[in-house]
């Protein structure tokens, strides 16, 4: 009933007045979307007829738009996408919306967007068969669609990582577009309107829409690998890059394929990852597409770090690097450099490491860029940890932790938990690395980034052994060790074997814990890293 009172008490009459109704029979009955209202009638009411004497009351203007949001399949509306769907003006299409919201048919939980009451829904959707005084009636839907495409990619520009020249909406402009001045309003707007977006994909008045999917897609990846809507992400890309290979757009394909890949590396499938990030590297170099190349290098890159190849990710990263620096792109050559340093510290070249992620920093400051700031902050922090200058590190996470915070990034405070945990345990404070470790698990599982959650536990096992929990700490170490091995991490495999070695060997079987550190040493000489080969080699 949706807690309309008028709705309970015909269904609490239905019940009293008809004593071989149950209520489990009457509440199957009243899930069907398509019969729920003609069963909210009694002898007395009908909540059909109270709907249509409202919706007589209204000016033919207003009865044409409910008519037309009852034919939107999307959730809560502003001011310019209903100017969009109607045609007018903004402030007439907020007049038509106040004017609803007066007399019930609409409701507002924020200000500024107005939904439908689920009953009123119904009756909404049962109207909008009936004619508006359009021919087409499918032409709103398609100016809806052309004003959601324009605003997405203005968004977008404000919120991607990622250069993509060239690449904007087709249609004509709309008459109205949402003041998206930075990255807080952008941010936003996608906040509110992006479930729209993807309601409005395969809807059949947009079948002859071209390039809507793509550019969807393209447009609203910055954004769903931001907020963590890695599954909608994957969906999403996977029905981008089908439409434009049914539709013979190379460039939209191999750039779905790329989109696709960044969502596969969020849900840990590295290796699905690596193959989609190959195959829009081959598109991009066949157009021709230097800024496609440059981007499909970089992230295929970060994919061979993670998985332990690391010559091979320094090669693409300096391959990207120099693309990027050729290009002019300042946002693509500090990320590239970023991830260099990564490489470099890897390899064992920590000097190399920190002096390039310096470089990184001082970009990323140069161009106002915070949360680039917070990564290279992060990234810095993670290095000096590992060299042993632990209050440097400490100084560095917290300054990147204030950033994130600021910037309401879940993953970037839970990677920075993660890593202020690591500071405390090293310094002996193994109470509030644990808290600091488990805080980041609960947001990586929130998230659903599977190598973060592997990190997580990793970190809090070290802490609970040694805070004297061995048995904990042997459940979460074997936990982490399964989930890198899921994901195809083979460092995070190499540090896993490591730690559960050391504490077999202190709590249980010496001759077990010989096999984890024989398996730690050829995975550390496998992927050439030479401090876990000196750990593996002591152990």
């Amino acid at each position: 009933c949706g807690h309309l009172p008028l709705a309970i008490r015909i269904a609490a009459a239905r019940l009293r007045h008809h004593r071989g109704l149950r209520p489990e029979d009457l509440v199957a009955r009243l899930r069907d979307e398509h019969q729920r209202l003609s069963h909210l009638t009694d002898e007395d009411r009908s909540l059909t007829a109270v709907f249509a004497t409202s919706f007589a009351s209204l000016a033919p203007d207003e009865q044409d738009l409910l008519r037309l949001l009852g034919r939107f399949p999307g959730y809560d509306v502003d001011a310019c996408a209903v100017a969009a769907l109607t045609g007018a003006d903004p402030r007439t299409a907020e007049r038509l919306l106040e004017s609803l919201l007066h007399h019930n048919l609409l409701i507002q939980r924020t200000p500024g967007r107005y939904l439908f009451h689920d009953l009123v829904g119904l009756y909404a959707r049962s109207k909008a068969g009936e004619s508006t005084g359009e021919r087409d009636l499918d032409a709103p839907l398609r100016r809806l669609a052309g004003y959601y495409q324009h605003a997405a990619a203005r968004a977008n520009e404000h919120l991607a990582r990622r250069t993509r020249p060239g690449r904007r909406p087709e249609p004509a402009a709309p008459p109205a577009l949402p003041a998206l001045a930075d990255r807080a309003e952008a941010l936003a707007w996608m906040r509110g309107d992006h479930r729209n977006l993807l309601s409005l994909l395969g809807h059949p008045a947009l079948a002859d829409v071209p390039g809507f999917t793509v550019s969807i897609s393209a447009d609203l990846a910055a954004f769903l690998l931001l907020e963590g809507h890695w599954s909608q992400a994957v969906a999403l890309h996977g029905s981008a890059v089908t439409a434009a290979a049914a539709t013979g757009d190379r460039r939209g394909e191999a750039d779905a394929l790329c989109d696709l890949g960044r969502a596969r590396h969020a849900t840990g499938d590295y290796r699905g990852a690596a193959e989609l990030y190959e195959r829009a590297l081959a598109i991009h170099q066949e157009l021709d597409d230097r800024h496609g190349e440059a981007n499909d290098l970089h992230e295929l890159g970060r994919i061979r770090l993670l998985t332990g190849d690391i010559p091979e990710a320094a090669w693409l990263h300096e391959r990207a690097l120099m693309a990027f620096r050729a290009l002019g792109d300042r946002l693509g050559e500090a990320r590239a450099l970023c991830d260099l340093g990564r490489a470099r510290h890897s390899s064992g070249d920590s000097p190399a490491a920190i002096e390039l992620t310096s470089q990184v920093l001082a970009l990323y400051r140069s161009m106002g860029d915070r949360r680039g700031e917070a990564a290279a902050l992060h990234d810095l922090a993670y290095i000096l940890d590992e060299t042993g200058d632990r209050d440097g590190a400490g100084k560095f996470y917290q300054e990147a932790l204030t950033i994130y915070e600021d910037l309401n990034s879940v993953q970037g405070v839970a990677n920075t938990l993660r890593g202020l945990g690591r500071v405390r345990h090293a310094v002996g404070d193994h109470t509030v690395a644990a808290e600091l470790h488990q805080r980041s698990l609960d947001a990586c599982r929130e998230a659903g980034s599977r190598h973060g959650e592997a990190d997580s536990l990793l970190g809090l096992g070290r802490a609970r052994d040694a805070l004297g929990d061995s048995r904990d700490a042997v459940a979460l170490l074997q936990q982490a060790l399964a989930l890198y091995r899921e994901i195809g991490s083979r460092l995070g495999e190499t540090r896993a074997l490591l730690d559960l070695g050391a504490l077999t060997e202190r709590t249980a079987d010496p001759r077990s814990a010989l096999t984890l550190h024989q398996q730690a040493l050829a995975l550390a000489r496998d992927t050439r890293r030479l401090l876990d080969e000196a750990h593996a080699l002591e152990g």
